[in-house]
């Protein structure tokens, strides 16, 4: 029984972007995978730039944050949200200290080629 309530049910993944929109474009194409992979997902997309297209991401059920120029008190409005903060290391890096005060709780996963098995190895469980 305990298990069974303490289980990540809908896990929120904040997946943040690099500062180019090229690094943009690819965070808009992982946050696609995420949710068709992972369709119990909640996921936001945090960039500072143009993302192509952004109705297939809304279609899907992507939040898109552009919070530019007050990135930092967007965070802040949403400290404790997220389960995972997950990015590529330079974008993780580049926001390290805001995260780390409005994020503490959230599991940190470094996206490689396959996201999903990037966020299992930083402890999302196999069950979601």
């Amino acid at each position: 029984m305990l298990r069974a309530r303490d289980a990540v049910a809908v896990p929120t993944i904040l997946l943040v972007g690099g500062e180019s929109s090229e690094e943009s474009v690819a965070a808009a194409h992982t946050a696609r995978e995420l949710v068709a992979r992972l369709p119990q997902a909640r996921v936001t997309l945090l960039v500072s730039g143009p993302t192509g297209d952004a109705e297939p991401l809304l279609e899907r059920g992507v939040e898109l944050a552009v919070p530019e120029p007050d990135e930092p008190g967007w965070l802040a409005a949403r400290s404790f949200h997220y389960d995972v903060v997950a990015g590529s290391k330079q974008s993780l890096a580049r926001r390290r200290a805001v995260l780390d005060t409005t994020q503490p709780q959230a599991v940190r996963a470094e996206l490689d080629e396959d996201p999903i098995e990037s966020l299992r190895a930083a402890g999302l469980p196999e069950s979601v």
